[in-house]
C-alpha cells in the first residue's frame, strides 16, 4: 500500500520535470525521470519495459522504451483482432446460422432430417436458442423428428484441451473455437447470500435440459473472498445432471457468478436447445450429432448474429476470450478462397499479417497464436501496436474501434483502474507475469496520445506491481507531461 501511495504521490513532480527531460525535438531521449522512479518503485527493471507514445495519427514516438523488443502482449492482441475485424469485415458484418431440414412442416407440424449450420457466430446465446425456437414454432414447427446435425464444418479446428493454458479446463475463458458455439459452452451460476438465513441462494443460467443445480449453499462467515479461491471451496461436483455442492461460501464474497464450462460442445448445445423447444412447445426426442448438413435441403429460416461493431464491443471491454478466437478464425474469409473452404488458424494468420503490412508493421514484429492473446507464444513489439492504434485512428471506422475500448474509470475491465475517469480508451492485458495495455490517452490540454506499454517479468522474481506503473503512466500523460 506505501509503494502505491509513493507512485501516485510521482504525478505531482512531473510537470516541473518536462523542460529537463524533454529533448530538443519534442520527443525523450530514453526513460524519463518521473518513469524510471515509478518502474524502481514498482520493482521493474528496464528491460522487462516496453513503451511506445506518439500523437494518435502519428507514427513518429515522443517516447520509445524497448520499442523493438518482442514481447508477450496477453489480451492486448485483442486490439489487433477487432481492428483487423473492422477493417477487413466492416462494422456492419454480420454472421449466418441456418436451419435445413427434409422439407417444409407436415400437416401434424413435424420436420425430419434437420440441420443446423453455423459460420462462428461469436454471440450464439441462450437468447438466440429462444429466437430460433419462437421462429421455428410460428412457421408452424410442432416436433423435429430423430436427431439434429450439427454443421461446424466452417471451422477446421481440432476440439482443444481446455486445460492446456493454465489447468482450468472448466473456465469459459478457455473455451476454443467452434462454428456452432453457444452461450460460451457455459453454465452460468450465480450465489446470492442470504446472511440471516445462513445461505446462499443459487440461480441458474441458462436453462439446460435433464440438468438440476443444487439452490442453496451453507455460508461461512470467516472466509476471505480471494481470487477463485471461493469456486474450490463450494467444491462443486459437475460430474452426474445433478449440480451439487459439498463446501460452503464466503460471505464476504457478496454475489458472485461462476461460468462452467466442463460440458462437451454436443451436449450442451443438446440440453440448451431442448430446453427452449420445451418452453416453447416444440417436441424433440433427439439430440445433437456433429455431421455435415445437406446444402439442397429445405431451408427453414436464417438467423443472423449482431453486427461485427457490437461483437467488438463484448471483446474488447470485457477481454472475450471465445469470442475474439471466432473473430480471428472469421478473417480466413476474407483470403482468396472466401468461403469456399473452412476456416483455419492458418489462413487466419496469413490474411493478418497482410494487413499487419498495410499497418506498417514490418513482418516478424507481431506473431499471434489464436486472436485471444491468451497465449505464451504471441509476441508483440510496442511500436508494432502503435503503428496498429495509429492507423485504426485514422480508419473510416476509428469510432467504432475507439468505442470498443474500456474507458477509464467507467466501464469494461478499466472500471476499477487508477486514472481519471474518461481520460483513456485502453485495452489492459493479464496472464501470470504478464501486464499490458494499449489504446489512447487524452490529456488536459485535450491532445490525444496512442499509447501501448507492455511488461514482461522474466524469473521468480518478487511479483512486481506493475499494474500501478502502467496506470502511472497514463496518469503521467494524462496530467500533460507530452511535450
Amino acid at each position: 500500500m506505501r509503494q502505491e501511495v509513493a507512485l501516485k504521490t510521482l504525478v505531482k513532480q512531473i510537470v516541473v520535470m518536462i523542460p529537463v527531460i524533454a529533448g530538443a525535438t519534442g520527443a525523450f531521449a530514453g526513460m524519463p525521470e518521473a518513469l524510471s522512479m515509478a518502474a524502481g518503485k514498482a520493482g521493474l527493471a528496464e528491460p522487462m519495459i516496453g513503451i511506445w507514445i506518439s500523437r494518435a495519427g502519428s507514427n513518429e514516438p515522443v517516447l520509445a522504451v524497448n520499442e523493438s523488443k518482442r514481447f508477450v502482449p496477453a489480451s492486448t492482441a485483442k486490439v489487433l483482432t477487432t481492428m483487423a475485424g473492422l477493417d477487413l469485415l466492416t462494422p456492419a458484418f454480420r454472421w449466418k446460422t441456418l436451419v435445413r431440414s427434409a422439407g417444409a412442416p407436415d400437416a401434424r407440424g413435424r420436420v425430419r432430417s434437420v440441420s443446423i449450420t453455423g459460420d462462428g457466430d461469436p454471440h450464439r446465446v441462450s437468447e438466440s436458442l429462444w429466437l430460433m425456437a419462437e421462429r421455428l414454432r410460428g412457421l408452424g414447427v410442432r416436433e423435429i423428428v430423430g436427431n439434429i446435425t450439427l454443421d461446424r464444418s466452417a471451422f477446421a479446428v481440432e476440439v482443444i484441451d481446455q486445460g492446456a493454458f493454465d489447468g482450468e479446463a472448466n473456465e469459459s475463458y478457455n473455451v476454443g473455437a467452434d462454428a456452432l458455439l453457444t452461450n460460451m459452452k457455459s453454465l452460468s451460476m450465480t450465489f446470492h447470500p442470504d446472511s440471516p438465513a445462513g445461505i446462499a441462494r443459487v440461480t441458474t443460467f441458462p436453462g439446460l435440459r435433464g440438468i438440476r443445480v443444487q439452490r442453496t449453499v451453507r455460508l461461512d462467515r470467516k472466509a476471505r473472498c480471494e481470487g477463485d479461491e471461493w469456486q474450490r471451496r463450494l467444491r462443486g461436483d459437475f460430474s452426474t445432471a445433478r449440480v451439487t455442492f459439498r463446501g460452503r461460501y464466503p460471505l464476504a464474497c457478496g454475489t458472485k457468478s461462476w461460468h462452467y464450462a466442463g460440458y462437451s460442445a454436443d451436449e450442451f448445445f443438446t440440453r440448451a436447445f431442448g430446453y427452449v423447444l420445451d418452453q416453447v412447445g416444440i417436441v424433440w426426442k433427439g439430440r445433437g450429432v456433429e455431421g455435415k448438413a445437406d446444402p439442397d435441403a429445405f431451408l427453414l429460416l436464417t438467423d443472423d448474429s449482431k453486427p461485427l461493431t457490437t461483437i467488438v464491443d463484448f471483446i474488447n471491454k470485457y477481454s472475450n476470450n471465445p469470442m475474439a478466437r471466432q473473430l480471428f478464425l472469421t478473417l480466413s474469409f476474407m483470403d482468396e478462397k472466401g468461403w469456399a473452404e473452412p476456416a483455419s488458424i492458418e489462413r487466419s494468420k496469413r490474411v493478418m499479417n497482410e494487413w499487419l503490412a498495410g499497418c506498417g508493421v514490418a513482418p516478424g514484429e507481431i506473431v499471434l497464436e489464436n486472436g485471444s492473446g491468451l497465449s505464451r507464444s504471441a509476441r508483440v513489439t510496442p511500436q508494432a501496436m502503435g503503428r496498429v492504434l495509429n492507423y485504426a485512428y485514422k480508419s473510416p471506422y476509428a469510432a467504432e474501434f475507439i468505442g470498443s475500448l474500456p474507458i477509464a474509470g467507467l466501464d469494461g475491465t478499466m472500471r476499477k483502474r487508477g486514472v481519471s475517469a474518461g481520460s483513456a480508451h485502453m485495452k489492459t492485458g493479464y496472464i501470470r507475469n504478464v501486464w499490458a495495455e494499449a489504446g489512447y490517452v487524452t490529456d488536459v490540454s485535450g491532445r490525444r496520445w496512442s499509447v501501448a506499454v507492455i511488461v514482461n517479468q522474466t524469473g521468480e522474481a518478487k511479483r512486481p506491481m506493475a499494474k500501478s506503473f502502467i496506470d502511472f503512466v497514463n496518469r503521467w500523460v494524462a496530467e500533460g507531461a507530452l511535450p
